[in-house]
């Protein structure tokens, strides 16, 4: 019976030992941990670590879902071919340099347009219908512009810590985006899926639903006028416009213009608010273009994510220096690249040299203006002063905020009659033209009429046409309201 007491002793004093051992090794875990969640270095690791697996997870679901909805809408092959452009891309560019990117991108956007031609070798292979082959061919643009972006942002080893595949995927697949647009640029992609995740709540949730309902409005508003007013489709019965008075064209006109703008509304305002439930900041819906009166402000507010998208990648890197052949230049190529990626086809063209026309003859003409004034005004010693004053006030607040085609048809007369009178004239209707004028300017505007003949001979010419009888009309009227509802008891100094 010793032996069996000594083996018992023996058991219960190695149990009690390997007791007190990992009691004294759990004290000593459990202070070490609590320390450990003390230390703020080892929070901040362990959120990184979190945050970073959330992003990697999040980058991973945008590229499920957009690749299971592709494989439902597109099938088998157009899903591989939206996936492996921008893998392609990615490949063929990652180690480049600025112009080989860019000149890999332009000659690929030449690819593209191959690749648009309907009934084609591309859709024959792919065996869709004309709808979905137009589908694929607009989310491969689009894809192309988040590929540039991605290229260019990383070239520019601002984002080297978000330069990796998956990551890049997953912005050029977004799913909201990823058909109608609008455009985000690849560094605000990755600054809102890197800040921190919020839950939904009531006021987000409301927020979504009323700007949804908002867009179907306007969707279906658009839908029923389009049973009233056929813009689309009377560029298939021109023979109807000879029918038109000047009224009718001109509102038909304008009219086409607003469809225009509904249509960018409804598909960049439901997938902006899309992208509000994700946290993605998207650019804002377009401006509404009858309240620009500026052709440059028309692409600056309009489609906001692709002026972004020239100005940072085009524009800027362009332009060295202030001067206006950099100015120019870079704007030229800005045109060049939109014309190239909306379609090599002749009212494309058409389209994108007339804007860029429109938008530099405005400041061509301003300055050719303001040089004529001033000389013609040094000619008349009872001018002289008011006038040199107007100009220098002008050109100070208000040079970029008239309208360029009324000004350039007015001066252009006044020029041709050798008349300094009108040219004067149209002068003060150009001032109170200006969306921005100030009460002071009134001022000087009263006190040159009452110094020029009320009806200039010249004038008299000039408003036998319809159109310069209304904007005469219209600028006199404005003279008329700002004198009865603006007093103006002493002069301001001009700035």
């Amino acid at each position: 019976m010793q032996p069996t007491s000594l083996n018992y002793h023996i058991r219960s004093l190695t149990i009690l030992r390997f007791g007190q051992s990992t009691l004294r090794l759990t004290q000593i875990a459990i202070t070490r941990i609590t320390y450990l969640l003390d230390n703020p270095r080892f929070t901040d690791t362990c959120q990184h670590v979190s945050s970073k697996r959330y992003h990697q997870t999040l980058c991973y679901w945008y590229i499920l879902s957009s690749t299971v909805f592709l494989y439902y809408y597109l099938g088998m092959l157009g899903m591989l071919c939206t996936i492996l452009q921008p893998t392609f891309l990615h490949i063929m560019t990652c180690i480049c340099s600025r112009n080989a990117v860019w000149t890999i991108h332009i000659l690929y956007m030449f690819v593209i347009h191959i690749l648009k031609i309907p009934n084609g070798p591309f859709q024959s292979w792919l065996g869709i219908t004309d709808e979905k082959h137009y589908i694929l061919t607009l989310v491969m643009c689009w894809i192309h512009l988040r590929s540039i972006s991605h290229n260019m942002d990383n070239i520019d080893d601002q984002f080297s810590s978000s330069n990796n595949f998956v990551q890049k995927l997953a912005y050029c697949l977004y799913l909201p985006t990823l058909f109608l647009g609008p455009l985000i640029l690849y560094h605000e992609f990755v600054g809102s899926i890197k800040q921190p995740h919020q839950y939904w709540d009531c006021q987000k949730f409301l927020t979504f639903m009323l700007n949804l309902v908002r867009y179907m409005f306007w969707c279906f508003f658009t839908e029923l006028l389009l049973h009233f007013i056929y813009v689309n489709a009377i560029q298939y019965q021109l023979q109807v416009l000879q029918n038109l008075n000047s009224w009718e064209l001109f509102g038909l006109g304008y009219c086409m213009g607003q469809f225009f703008f509904n249509k960018y509304v409804v598909m960049y305002g439901t997938c902006s608010n899309l992208c509000y439930l994700d946290d993605i900041k998207a650019p804002s819906q377009p401006k509404c273009i009858a309240r620009i009166h500026l052709y440059s402000d028309m692409w600056k507010h309009f489609d906001r994510g692709l002026y972004k998208f020239l100005i940072r990648y085009i524009y800027v890197p362009i332009r060295k220096s202030n001067r206006c052949f950099g100015k120019l230049f870079a704007s030229f190529l800005c045109f060049t690249f939109v014309f190239i990626w909306h379609g090599i086809q002749m009212n494309i063209f058409i389209w994108a040299l007339l804007n860029f026309i429109g938008i530099h003859l405005r400041l061509l003409s301003v300055c050719g203006l303001i040089r004529t004034l001033i000389e013609n005004a040094r000619k008349y010693n009872k001018y002289e002063n008011i006038y040199y004053q107007m100009v220098k006030y002008f050109v100070m607040r208000e040079l970029l905020l008239f309208h360029i085609m009324i000004i350039s048809s007015l001066f252009n007369i006044g020029k041709q009659k050798n008349n300094d009178s009108l040219c004067y004239y149209t002068f003060l209707g150009m001032l109170v033209a200006t969306s921005k004028s100030e009460v002071k300017i009134f001022e000087y505007l009263q006190t040159s009429i009452n110094r020029l003949s009320t009806s200039p001979p010249c004038l008299k010419t000039a408003l036998d046409s319809p159109i310069f009888a209304f904007i005469y009309s219209c600028i006199i009227n404005k003279i008329r309201f700002v004198q009865e509802h603006f007093t103006i008891s002493k002069l301001y100094p001009v700035i």
